[in-house]
């Protein structure tokens, strides 16, 4: 049956008013730039002991591994270690920060998620070349968002624990973690920073007849000292582990999501539809 005058005037209204509106919507600025990966200021100090009876260690580095308009990877990467010295007990405690900043730019008012995946990946080892124990642990990772965007889920996660003994050991650990910052575009860049945050030590204590050395310790997250004096964190080392695999990594893409004005296209779209098959 023909479509009846008021029925065919309605959809050619409404068709008309669609089309207008999508004319009108401008395209999608969506972007992700002025991407920077660094240690933040609370990172502690790089230390680098190669002595012939003392071995301390504590490396950090971090570094953009990809990056595009949409979607980054980053990596931060630590070794902290030790072996025993002249001392009772020797303790190396590192605090590593990872500080990452980029801008988000989208249209005013379209909305915007950024999906970050999180992992972090290495080992806890001891190598037994002494009467003396030894220990080493990892902490929590706790994560911050300031600037644009609003967080859901958590940039944590959990500790590792701590591996000790005086006959060696290895305990390698993966950990995985996911969440989303969303937010609302106004035309110019906004300003996003996500901080990472833990702590580490490694300890090594001398034997019972003081001259005895203790077992060495380290904590493997992706480099490797090549100390003349100390295995602990020796890459493929115990396990056979990969410097590239080690570390902490941060992944994220930023992704579109549908407007007010777009779900009002939608609703449009459907009215008109929905018209024409009342009227048939």
């Amino acid at each position: 049956m023909p479509l009846p005058s008021a029925g065919r005037g309605l959809s050619a209204a409404l068709a008309g008013a669609l089309l207008g509106l999508t004319a009108a919507a401008p395209a999608s600025a969506l972007s992700l730039t002025n991407l920077s990966v660094s240690l933040g200021a609370g990172n502690s100090a790089q230390i680098f002991n190669d002595a012939a009876s003392t071995s301390d260690i504590g490396l950090s580095q971090a570094s953009v591994v990809s990056s595009s308009a949409l979607a980054f990877d980053a990596h931060y990467a630590m070794d902290v270690g030790v072996d025993i010295g002249n001392a009772a007990t020797r303790t190396v405690n590192y605090t590593s920060q990872f500080v990452i900043s980029f801008d988000v730019t989208a249209n005013s008012g379209q909305a915007w998620t950024l999906t970050l995946d999180t992992s972090r990946v290495g080992a806890l080892t001891l190598v037994n070349d002494g009467s003396g124990p030894s220990s080493a642990t990892l902490n929590a990772v706790t994560g911050t968002l300031s600037g644009a965007g609003s967080l859901g889920g958590s940039l944590g996660l959990a500790a590792v624990g701590t591996l000790s003994g005086n006959n060696g050991g290895n305990q390698p650990f993966s950990q995985t973690g996911s969440a989303t910052i969303s937010g609302v575009g106004t035309g110019a860049a906004q300003s996003v920073t996500l901080t990472f945050n833990w702590t580490s030590s490694t300890t090594s204590t001398r034997g019972p007849s003081g001259a005895n050395r203790g077992d060495e310790a380290a904590i493997r997250m992706g480099i490797d000292s090549a100390m003349s004096s100390f295995t602990a964190d020796n890459y493929p080392g115990i396990g056979a582990r990969t410097l590239a695999n080690d570390g902490y990594f941060v992944s994220a893409t930023l992704v579109p999501e549908p407007t007010s004005l777009l779900m009002m296209f939608a609703g449009l779209a459907g009215l008109a539809l929905f018209g024409r098959r009342t009227v048939e």
